[in-house]
């Protein structure tokens, strides 16, 4: 999953820590529901990532403020690519919680399977969101450096 923040923004570091954090946490989900990521990128407060700063969206539309992010099937069902808004509409400066951006992955990635918006679709991104609460908290995700997040803690020398 090739990762794509906007780099003419402030913060950009931040904003690239955001999405391979979301890569790291998404990722094994993604590949054992059978669903091909191509690309997560930064969807820009006043457009798009892809679209670097014209303020135009996917097909070249503007994105609404209330656009969190979208996922652009190739397709063929579950391959795609998510963009995903990182920053306060209008204010390229404020980096939203990664709260945020976690519901938001869980919401394109139950895109993967269902276009609109139904009972299924939910239940499937409620699904997705669940199983994202599992894997950081029994460790099956990593941190940057490659440690478990989550899950059962050790002390060198220590008992437990």
């Amino acid at each position: 999953m090739e990762i794509k923040p906007l780099a003419n923004l402030p913060d950009a570091d931040r904003a690239k820590a955001v999405l391979e954090r979301l890569r790291r946490e998404f990722l094994p989900i993604a590949k054992a529901r059978g669903y091909t990521v191509t690309s997560l990128s930064e969807m820009c407060c006043c457009g798009d990532a892809g679209r670097r700063g014209n303020g135009r969206g996917r097909g070249g539309r503007l994105m609404s403020n209330n656009v969190w992010g979208y996922n652009q099937s190739s397709g063929r069902r579950g391959t795609c690519r998510i963009s995903i808004r990182l920053r306060q509409p209008a204010d390229h400066g404020a980096i939203l919680p990664y709260e945020d951006a976690a519901g938001t992955m869980a919401h394109e990635l139950a895109h993967c399977v269902h276009g609109n918006h139904s009972a299924a679709f939910y239940k499937l991104m409620d699904e997705i969101a669940e199983q994202h609460a599992e894997y950081v908290a029994k460790g099956l995700v990593v941190d940057r450096d490659g440690f478990p997040m989550g899950g059962q803690s050790h002390t060198l020398g220590g008992r437990g």
